[in-house]
């Protein structure tokens, strides 16, 4: 039996999390749910935005479904849980999927997974003026190698066609020339077609062929500025569901956040929530499951079901 961290966080995040919850429940009556406290109202009544008690679930679990957190911009003792659960699980890639499934809301028709390592970072290395800093990119060869690996094993688990890397397209950039040999070497053998492209390359494309566009590897921040571009496209962020990963246990989370405000109305989108679902049943191995989930929230929104953020009464 697997077992399911369920942490909902703060803001919409019970609510969302709630829905996707009794999805599951319907859906297969094998995997063991755990609740678990979180994130900044976890902070204010407990000193502790991740207890001992739910990182020692955590450790017992196969996933987390979590709902959004509120980061204080006023307090610099408060800790990310997101980041510190990513660490403590180990894991390595970060995936989000987007897909236009609200055709009339949708700008273009792409159906697109974008993956980045799951602690890709930049470090400081200059200072040039009071506006003005340089930065590099650290990475040893063999973590390039592992995440081309590990990406390239994701895309092949999930029936992707193509896979991208895109990168800033510096010619005199060692660190630039390295990665693109990794993601080469690291392709050999799979039966997935592969290609290097910039990242300005890869925009046009998104804009002007985006049904050609399927897995995409990159680093940040252009994966993630590329992505929430992409959802921005399709409908919104609340329609997009994001996975945190290594390859047997994972983080999933919608790409939206908190919302504070919008807590209480028991009004709010849960489509990304319910995508995560789905994308954590597949992972899990619960394939037919995760597959009805998806179509099922497919047909919803041809049917015409809507939220008022979508498009639908209020």
């Amino acid at each position: 039996m697997k077992k399911i961290a369920v942490l909902s966080g703060d803001g919409v995040g019970p609510e969302v999390t709630t829905a996707a919850v009794s999805v599951l429940k319907a859906l297969t009556g094998d995997i063991d749910m755990i609740s678990a406290d979180c994130g900044y109202e976890c902070y204010k009544r407990t000193g502790e935005s991740l207890p001992v008690s739910t990182l020692e679930i955590i450790d017992e679990c196969d996933a987390v479904l979590m709902g959004g957190i509120t980061i204080p911009t006023n307090d610099r003792s408060f800790r990310n849980p997101i980041t510190e659960i990513e660490r403590r699980m180990r894991l390595e890639l970060n995936i989000r999927r987007i897909e236009s499934i609200i055709p009339e809301l949708s700008s273009i028709d792409i159906d697109a997974t974008f993956i980045r390592n799951a602690s890709d970072d930049v470090n400081v290395t200059e200072i040039n003026d009071i506006d003005s800093v340089d930065v590099t990119r650290s990475y040893l060869y063999s973590e390039m190698d592992r995440t081309f690996i590990a990406s390239r094993e994701y895309a092949e688990r999930n029936d992707s066609k193509t896979i991208l890397f895109a990168h800033e397209g510096d010619p005199a950039s060692e660190m630039e020339s390295m990665s693109i040999e990794s993601f080469h070497r690291c392709m050999v053998g799979t039966s997935i077609s592969s290609d290097d492209v910039s990242i300005p390359e890869l925009a046009s494309r998104i804009l002007t062929k985006p049904n050609t566009i399927d897995t995409v590897i990159s680093y940040s921040p252009f994966s993630d500025v590329l992505s929430e571009m992409v959802a921005k496209l399709t409908g919104g962020t609340y329609l997009v569901p994001c996975a945190t990963i290594n390859r047997t246990r994972g983080l999933f989370r919608p790409l939206h956040g908190s919302n504070p405000d919008l807590a209480g109305y028991n009004a709010t989108n849960p489509t990304a929530s319910l995508r995560c679902a789905a994308m954590m049943l597949d992972f899990l191995g619960y394939k037919d499951e995760g597959n009805k989930l998806w179509e099922a929230i497919r047909s919803a929104y041809k049917r015409g079901f809507r939220t008022p953020d979508v498009g639908g009464g209020t």
